[in-house]
């Protein structure tokens, strides 16, 4: 099993990053945090990604979520569930005044791909 976030750290405006368990929100791995909890945003995080995996299947959308973003006056928070995975997520926080959100989550996709379960 690989499970390495490091490159996570290039990002730009990078504050944290986890790996989480979608069922029961609890972390797999992280990287970075010092400005968030890492371990809460996990669990706290999880209720986001459960809404909106409910909402998608309740508007039968037949899609799956590439990413849920949040935006907060100084952070931006990207869920991305794994495409070989569902039930695990990449949850990375984001220094809204450092960060581009487009390459971020061009950063963001191509780290997905690179998580091995």
């Amino acid at each position: 099993m690989s499970i390495d976030l490091s490159k996570a750290s290039a990002i730009a405006g990078f504050i944290g990053a986890c790996l989480v368990d979608l069922d029961t929100g609890l972390m797999l791995t992280s990287q970075g945090g010092g400005k968030i909890d890492l371990e809460a945003a996990a669990a706290l995080s999880t209720e986001v990604a459960k809404a909106q995996v409910a909402a998608a299947e309740g508007l039968k959308l037949n899609d799956q979520i590439e990413d849920m973003l949040t935006s907060f006056g100084k952070q931006i928070h990207v869920i991305r569930p794994l495409r070989a995975n569902p039930g695990v997520y990449l949850f990375v926080a984001l220094d809204r005044a450092k960060a581009n959100l487009g390459m971020a989550r061009l950063q963001i996709k191509a780290l997905e791909g690179e998580v091995a379960l």
